[in-house]
């Protein structure tokens, strides 16, 4: 039985107590939060492929979710943001709400009181407790099942892979490590930290899923201090002392100082 979308509604005035049930009248799930908590956690959780968020109403989180979903580059949902300047003005009416938000469903959503969509559900549709590194195209040979934050960004290190390390707690807070060549170059909680900060919070979730997915978006920005250069290894170090020996007795170099 394919799964129906999921619509997430966010922070609705009180005068659209309806509007969830209108929603689920498209043909899809909808579910309603309230505050900028309860909006990353439904975020993350339920997949939604559409969030309909009012801007209107005082204290609103609709803004501030939008930007820290934004941050993670392999979640993108498209909003409905309703208030002034928004995509719909805070006074529309929920017939204009359904019609813009009936344009963002998938083809295969099927009608209100229908039958089931045609084909496969898209990862935009994945069932409401699909995590989004499993939307994802795993990296096969670079996941285990048991993994820590360390242990994973470590396999990816001596792979030099690019790859986007997915870290779920297990009170339902998410966040992400993109890593580029090895190297971590940006890291985002759904908590709105970024960067250093960031890992240091994934690599503290005790008994954390971590998952190893594909490479970050070209637009992933670097929030992330280089790692300093490692020195030379002892075995390196005496290759450079035994060759510069042989140059010195050579006469190619001479030695100026102990």
């Amino acid at each position: 039985m394919a799964q129906r979308p999921h619509i997430l509604l966010l922070d609705p005035a009180p005068d659209r107590d309806g509007l969830a049930a209108r929603l689920k009248g498209l043909g899809a799930e909808c579910s309603v939060a309230r505050g900028l908590h309860d909006a990353m956690v439904q975020s993350i959780i339920r997949n939604p492929v559409v969030i309909v968020a009012d801007l209107s109403v005082p204290g609103g989180a609709g803004a501030e979710c939008r930007r820290r979903l934004e941050a993670l580059p392999h979640v993108r949902i498209p909003f409905v943001t309703l208030g002034p300047g928004q995509d719909l003005p805070g006074s529309a009416d929920d017939a204009e709400v359904l019609e813009r938000v009936r344009a963002l469903l998938p083809e295969a959503a099927p009608a209100a009181g229908g039958g089931e969509p045609a084909g496969a559900p898209s990862s935009a549709s994945a069932p409401p407790d699909l995590q989004v590194s499993e939307v994802m195209e795993p990296h096969a040979d670079l996941s285990a099942g048991d993994d820590t934050v360390a242990g994973a960004l470590e396999r990816l290190r001596r792979a030099e892979a690019d790859a986007t390390l997915t870290v779920r707690a297990s009170d339902g807070a998410f966040g992400e490590v993109m890593v580029r060549g090895g190297v971590p170059v940006h890291a985002v909680t759904t908590d709105g930290a970024e960067g250093d900060a960031a890992l240091a919070v994934l690599a503290g979730w005790a008994g954390a899923e971590v998952r190893v997915g594909p490479p970050p978006r070209p637009e992933t920005p670097v929030t992330m201090a280089p790692a300093a250069p490692e020195g030379p290894s002892p075995e390196d170090a005496r290759r450079v002392t035994a060759l510069l020996e042989e140059l010195e007795a050579l006469g190619v170099v001479r030695r100026t100082g102990p």
